[in-house]
């Protein structure tokens, strides 16, 4: 999988919906931080396979 199409789906679709990383973090209910979401969009992080299934 191309490394920079996580980053860019990933802070789309939280867009789409309207939230904050903040609010994206509560909101998903996942077990990652907001710092981790914040490096996985500006692609600095990758998310491990099963973290990607969950979002």
């Amino acid at each position: 999988m191309d490394k920079s199409f996580i980053p860019i789906r990933l802070r789309e679709a939280r867009n789409m919906c309207g939230y904050s990383l903040d609010q994206f973090v509560k909101t998903a209910n996942l077990r990652v931080t907001r710092q981790s979401i914040y490096n996985y969009e500006r692609g600095v992080m990758q998310p491990k396979p099963d973290m990607v299934k969950a979002f």
